[in-house]
């Protein structure tokens, strides 16, 4: 079995070590999927600006700290469901909406519900979302940048997703709290 280095400022390849940095001045440490994906620069690459540009997304902080975790939910990932209900917290949205994700669980709010609903399709049907589906997403309340916002908030959680299952990252301490046993 294939084992996989947790790299840190100073063990980390060159290329590696000012967004290794990045992390420990915007957090306070390297989250460890990020110390792992210094493996690869384009995987840590391309995940830290991805997460970078959606801060000028349509959809607001909260919302993509709900999508995250919505993604991570439908993909199963254990490491990414404790971090983005931790992160989520941080970005105010409130204790049920993030057990209700953690659940499966449709939320209360009708609009965030349909972003949630979308979402959920977007992954389980891989972008094959039909015209019914996105007239619904857009009656709701949504624009057609949501919809791409949307689309790039998939793929981009979809790297850390796959980078955990392969892996099986451990969850740090700051997440522990949030660990979450799966579906």
């Amino acid at each position: 079995m294939l084992t996989y280095k947790i790299y840190n400022e100073e063990t980390a390849p060159e290329y590696a070590k000012e967004t290794l940095k990045g992390y420990t001045k915007k957090y306070g440490f390297i989250p460890n999927v990020m110390g792992v994906a210094a493996e690869s620069q384009a995987a840590l690459e391309t995940y830290t600006n991805a997460v970078e540009v959606l801060g000028n997304s349509t959809l607001t902080p909260a919302e993509q700290q709900v999508l995250y975790l919505t993604v991570s939910y439908e993909n199963e990932c254990k490491y990414c469901v404790a971090a983005h209900t931790t992160v989520g917290k941080m970005f105010e949205v409130n204790d049920e909406v993030l057990n209700d994700l953690r659940n499966g669980k449709e939320v209360k709010d009708s609009k965030l519900n349909e972003l949630i609903k979308f979402t959920r399709l977007v992954v389980k049907n891989r972008g094959r979302v039909n015209a019914e589906q996105v007239n619904a997403f857009i009656e709701a309340g949504y624009s057609k940048g949501n919809i791409f916002d949307v689309i790039t908030v998939v793929a981009t959680k979809t790297i850390s997703n796959y980078i955990n299952h392969i892996v099986e990252t451990p969850v740090d301490n700051a997440f522990e709290a949030n660990l979450w046993q799966g579906k």
